[in-house]
């Protein structure tokens, strides 16, 4: 069943401020089921009200939730004229 949900999502653009005592930072990137299978299905179920004690940014870099400010999380399912907004999901945490 979950494999149903995530192959009717194209693409999942997320967005991550957070600041670690050196002013707000903001990393940005855009995960495809094909390519980022584990990461894309933990952003497509990404809760706020129990977020995991580590963000995983890029392979290896992670950040604790304690410093995130801020997420935001733009779902896009497959159609016919390529990838369609579906949801659009801001956090403050």
């Amino acid at each position: 069943m979950a494999n149903i949900i995530v192959t009717s999502y194209s693409k999942i653009e997320i967005e991550i401020t957070y600041d670690i005592g050196e002013g707000n930072q903001v990393y940005s990137e855009t995960l495809r089921p094909e390519l980022h299978r584990f990461r894309f299905s933990e952003w497509l179920s990404f809760s706020n009200q129990s977020p995991p004690e580590f963000i995983v940014l890029e392979d290896g870099d992670f950040i604790r939730s304690l410093y995130v400010k801020r997420v935001t999380i733009r779902r896009f399912k497959q159609c016919a004229e390529g990838d369609c907004p579906d949801q659009y999901s801001e956090y403050q945490l």
